[in-house]
């Protein structure tokens, strides 16, 4: 249990990276179009069972880069509204 912090920011990805290590937040920093690659997640029900059944490999993908990313950069509001959409369809609360 606990938080984990990503950052989000409209930075280019050099930029990012420096800010996310002189801060300790990782290294792990993608570009936000790693995300809209994916189609948008699928509207199911609580079970999180359920979503991996119905992942695409592409959902898969964003789902894995968003999970694992330490933040993104290049953002625009639609990879903002993109990624909560991932992290909470895998069952995450996320604030922003």
């Amino acid at each position: 249990l606990g938080i984990e912090v990503k950052m989000v920011t409209g930075d280019q990805l050099a930029i990012a990276r420096e800010t996310a290590r002189e801060l300790g937040l990782g290294t792990q920093i993608q570009r936000a179009d790693a995300l809209a690659a994916a189609p948008p997640p699928p509207r199911l029900g609580e079970g999180r069972e359920d979503l991996l059944l119905h992942l695409t490999a592409a959902q898969a993908d964003g789902a894995e880069v968003a999970a694992a990313a330490s933040g993104f950069a290049e953002v625009f509001p639609e990879h903002k509204f993109r990624l909560v959409q991932i992290l909470q369809q895998r069952g995450h609360r996320v604030g922003m």
